[in-house]
């Protein structure tokens, strides 16, 4: 006797920083690509179940800015899908001068240059912290910082690689 075909499966969806790290809290789109397609998920769970058909299935997840979508099959009674975000960090600090320990007050934005789920030159993340540190999806960055007054502006590119924290020191050259 052959095995009754699956008409239903349970999938659990989780969300990891990088491969082989914790799951991380993720907020989720699931889409059935179906003609046409339709969504049958949306959750702020972390880590959400959904009783699904087999088919091909596209999934939205937003965890803080990092954003990625990717397309995946489903088949069996239980299934577990696992999205590897590929994270890194990058700090930032602003000083008046090269040798001063302190950050500059500021703002600072987070410009996408190739992210994936961005547009070239779309805001990230911003922040007013004088040194802040941002968890993003791995890809290139233009992190432009502005004094608070907005007479004074720096920019600076850099690449972000998942696993790998790289910092960026603007001299505001102002001694």
């Amino acid at each position: 006797p052959s095995a009754p075909a699956v008409t239903e499966t349970n999938l659990l969806l989780q969300a990891f920083e990088v491969e082989g790290g914790q799951p991380v809290a993720a907020s989720w789109r699931l889409v059935a690509l179906t003609d046409p397609p339709r969504e049958v998920l949306r959750s702020a769970l972390s880590q959400p179940r959904a009783k699904v058909p087999p088919g091909d299935y596209e999934v939205h997840v937003t965890a803080g800015p990092v954003r990625l979508s990717e397309q995946f099959r489903v088949d069996g009674a239980e299934q577990t899908h696992r999205v590897v975000l590929g994270m890194g960090t990058v700090s930032g600090i602003a000083r008046l001068t090269a040798d001063q320990p302190r950050g500059a007050p500021g703002s600072w934005t987070v410009l996408a240059d190739e992210v994936s789920g961005y547009r070239t030159g779309e805001r990230v993340v911003a922040s007013a912290l004088d040194a802040p540190t941002f968890r993003l999806a791995q890809g290139s960055y233009r992190i432009v910082w502005a004094s608070r007054n907005g007479v004074i502006r720096r920019e600076s590119a850099v690449a972000v690689e998942a696993r790998e924290a790289s910092s960026v020191d603007i001299d505001l050259r102002a001694g």
